[in-house]
């Protein structure tokens, strides 16, 4: 039989009119049924098309995410050029900055992946190559295009046409910007071995070819990587292919939101998007092109076959199928919703203050899945445990505190946010967030958002740009800049303690007789032994060349800054470089007190510590001097 004998029974059973009546509810199913199939497929065209808009702007994003912190390298870089250069009497020398140059190189090596290629220079008609590198004799900075294109935009970091690299088959991609004086030029040299590798990612299966391509014509990443390194001439005004017949429109026409084109007889998808600044001339494109018939005859295809099969399924189960699709519409709607916020956040939870409830929207930890949207009673228990669970002993007391949910509309009253960061039990650093629905000042809000996510890397990367801006690179102890606002604010804050200069004696004989290599680990030794003498809470800076200082709190008198000083002098006595010989290193030292009932300024501290260690300089070997020991007074001076 065609249809089982139970089915016949019942359509016996129905009558005609109830027939009548149930065949005009499948049709009218089928009806319905092919309406939604039709908004379905423009909803799942639109989805196809977005993802043509997504992957520009995630090329564009990672592109930009790899550009960002070289930039600020390159910024960090000409920024400790220029100080030197300015703080320097009668200007910085080449060999100064070739030096600082192999050493920024050594430093970033490390910081950055084996993309970074070098730092470099043109300083006072030298070239500075910053690496282990000579050039031929016809090598010639200032005909080269990131001397030139720093020059014509002085003050600011230019990116050059890129290059391919023939001995390795890598882009490289040259930054450059002026340094003081607006003619000599530092660059810094990358591969964009990862951008390719992430556009032939992802170009692998959303049908679009994609192209990181210049103003100039260059290709520099492309989903095909022998396309790599093309470079396409528009000067004749003739195209021929649809690559460049985008191209030549990048500059007149909008391709953000997309748009369809027509080259050869064929409609082409575009989308398209800028990086970097038109007005100096650095300019990129993010290109992805797709043969628009090819790219949705699939979708057709599917689509249709889709549509009988479901329709057929329809005329026999219509009820059970409906219920079930809108059913799990629902559920695929929340699922995705979920999916993109898990993306961000490794833990959210939902709480009703006025239940005391909380539910887990989502989780990292997979064995907590089976109670995954399910209500949970006594919400304060429930989180106190998970939070324990979660963070690292250091953080766990303020993050107690931080979810406490008897303060928490007190905490919301001023806003409708609350942010703590904490390490967790793998020290890493995560941002713990509450959210509430209700608007700032309102009364008695309910519905509360708790969201965990992940910033180590982010939060790592700052303290490592604060770090380094912070820091001197040859001995790792403070930078004079760093070093005097820490001061300045104890001052201000009436920490009143010890302020010390020191002096390396006979320094510029160690550079002349033995070489500045030799003066660097002197300085470095000095350093070590400023760093073992005091303690973490004290301020250790070096001031440049071969001065240091130091700024130790709760020292106000001579006996105990007497006891230091022995102790830095031991440690200083117990220094061993044998390029020296019996070359013997001491210290001049000048002290200054900042005490109770006294107004002071730094500068007035600095003044007196130093001219307290030229008279220390009067003295052979390790010596101190107190300036409250001189009978002296700079306002007799100024009198």
């Amino acid at each position: 039989m065609f249809v089982p004998n139970k089915f016949t029974e019942f359509f016996r059973t129905l009558g005609v009119r109830s027939f009548l009546f149930l065949a005009l509810a499948m049709l009218s199913v089928v009806l319905l049924c092919g309406f939604f199939f039709s908004q379905l497929y423009s909803s799942q065209k639109t989805k196809i098309l977005g993802v043509g808009e997504k992957n520009t702007a995630i090329v564009t994003s990672n592109f930009e995410a790899v550009l960002v912190p070289l930039l600020e390298f390159v910024k960090i870089s000409a920024y400790r050029i220029n100080y030197l250069d300015e703080h320097t009497e009668g200007g910085v020398s080449a060999d100064a900055v070739g030096k600082f140059l192999i050493d920024q190189n050594a430093v970033y090596s490390k910081i950055i992946d084996d993309s970074f290629l070098g730092i470099y220079s043109y300083f006072n008609g030298k070239f500075l190559p910053g690496i282990d590198w000579t050039p031929d004799e016809n090598y010639h900075p200032v005909d080269r295009p990131w001397y030139k294109s720093a020059v014509s935009s002085p003050k600011q970091i230019v990116f050059v046409d890129p290059y391919l690299d023939v001995y390795t088959g890598s882009t490289v991609m040259t930054f450059a910007t002026t340094l003081n004086d607006n003619r000599n030029v530092m660059a810094f040299d990358i591969r964009l071995d990862k951008i390719q590798k992430m556009i032939e990612d992802v170009s692998r299966n959303d049908g679009y070819d994609h192209m990181v391509v210049s103003d100039g014509g260059v290709v520099i990443a492309h989903s095909d990587v022998d396309m790599v390194g093309k470079v396409y001439d528009l000067s004749d005004g003739t195209v021929d292919n649809i690559y460049e017949y985008v191209i030549s429109l990048l500059d007149e026409k909008d391709f953000s939101n997309g748009a369809v084109v027509e080259y050869g007889g064929i409609n082409y998808v575009v989308y398209s998007r800028n990086i970097g600044d038109r007005s100096i001339g650095n300019h990129l494109h993010v290109v992805c092109i797709a043969d628009s018939a090819e790219y949705f005859s699939s979708l057709k295809t599917v689509f249709i076959v889709s549509s009988i099969t479901i329709l057929f399924v329809l005329t026999v189960v219509a009820v059970v199928f409906i219920h079930i699709v809108f059913n799990q519409r629902k559920i695929e709607k929340l699922n995705e919703n979920m999916v993109m916020l898990a993306e961000v956040y490794d833990h959210m939870y939902e709480f009703s203050l006025s239940a005391n409830t909380c539910m887990r929207l989502c989780s990292n930890a997979s064995e907590q899945s089976d109670v995954l949207g399910s209500d949970i009673d006594d919400a304060q228990i429930f989180i106190v445990s998970e939070m324990n669970k979660l963070v690292d002993d250091s953080s766990k007391r303020v993050l107690t505190e931080f979810v406490n949910l008897n303060t928490l509309p007190d905490r919301l009253a001023s806003g409708k946010n609350l942010i703590l960061e904490f390490l967790n039990h793998d020290q890493l650093w995560n941002r713990a967030r509450f959210i509430s629905s209700h608007s700032p000042g309102a009364d008695n809000p309910d519905k509360i958002l708790f969201l965990i996510e992940n910033i180590d890397l982010e939060k790592r990367e700052r303290e490592k740009l604060i770090y380094l801006s912070e820091t001197d690179p040859l001995t790792g102890i403070l930078n004079r800049r760093s070093g005097e606002s820490k001061i300045k604010s104890l001052i201000a804050g009436e920490k009143h303690g010890l302020y010390a200069l020191f002096d390396a004696d006979k320094f510029k004989s160690v550079n002349d007789n033995f070489g500045h290599d030799v003066g660097d680990k002197v300085i470095v030794a000095v350093a070590e032994c400023l760093r073992k003498t005091f303690s973490n809470y004290d301020v250790v800076m070096r001031l440049g060349g071969d001065e240091f200082a130091v700024y130790v709190m709760s020292v106000t008198d001579r006996d105990a800054a007497s006891a230091l000083m022995r102790k830095l002098f031991n440690h200083i006595d117990k220094i061993v470089i044998k390029e020296l010989g019996d070359f013997k290193i001491n210290l001049s030292v000048g002290i200054a007190f900042f005490g109770a009932g006294r107004q002071s300024r730094f500068e007035s501290l600095y003044r007196e510590a130093d001219f307290a260690m030229y008279e220390s300089k009067k003295i052979h070997g390790n010596s101190m001097t107190f300036f409250d020991d001189l009978n002296f007074d700079f306002d007799d001076i100024r009198r």
